[in-house]
């Protein structure tokens, strides 16, 4: 009956405590995947940390379900109920080859709470394959992490990988602020391919857009241009 599983759904967002969710997480696997996808799209919505921790175990269990809709409902509930040690696992799904988990696990990385997130995206800089630092950048320019902005002004002239110098160059554009123009302009001076030729113009009339007096636009221009 349609109205019983609506009210049931929102039974299962306004649970508060842990014993009901547990029975609500328990009953998961064994019902059909489009049952599956309304559960965990109503365990997401739970704000009770004692129900929500208990919902987060069964999201993560369903994350590596065999039915791709329950894993791309689950890669989407830990938007509201991952944390920090949730970021390999989203990493995977985006730098995966399925288009469609990509998306999803991208936007679950940008909105992810929590400032120790932030910590470990940027830590896990050091040492990544060159699709995995790609990744990494663009996550950490969409959260706007302005403490990883010095290591991806570096990364957008210094790393051996094309692909990960566009993306630290697309990161700038939202985290280089009015001090880093004079660093950007000359990152704009040694773009070694077209594709990040583009981007650094890009980014620097983003970068230029964000300083409010005229001279403090033109003087870096015109250091650059002498």
């Amino acid at each position: 009956d349609a109205a019983l599983k609506v009210f049931a759904m929102r039974f299962v967002r306004e649970v508060n405590d842990a014993a009901s969710a547990q029975a609500f997480a328990a009953e998961l696997s064994n019902l059909p995947a489009d049952e599956q996808v309304q559960l965990l799209s109503a365990m997401a919505a739970q704000k009770p940390p004692s129900a929500r921790g208990v919902s987060r175990t069964a999201v993560l269990a369903a994350a590596n379900a065999a039915n791709d809709d329950v894993r791309l409902a689950a890669l989407k509930a830990l938007r509201q109920l991952g944390n920090s040690s949730d970021v390999p696992l989203l990493l995977a799904a985006a730098t995966g080859d399925e288009r469609r988990h990509q998306g999803v696990a991208r936007e679950t990385l940008d909105h992810i709470r929590g400032k120790d997130v932030d910590v470990v995206l940027t830590a896990g800089l050091n040492g990544a394959d060159a699709r995995t630092r790609a990744e990494l950048v663009r996550a950490l320019g969409a959260r706007d992490v302005s403490a990883a902005s010095a290591e991806i002004l570096r990364l957008s002239t210094q790393d051996t990988d094309s692909n990960v110098r566009v993306q630290a160059l697309k990161a700038l554009a939202v985290l280089a602020q009015q001090k880093d123009l004079p660093k950007v302009i000359e990152i704009l001076k040694l773009a070694k391919t077209e594709d990040e030729r583009h981007e650094a113009e890009m980014t620097t009339i983003a970068v230029c857009e964000k300083v409010s007096n005229e001279s403090g636009r033109n003087q870096p221009i015109l250091a650059a241009l002498a």
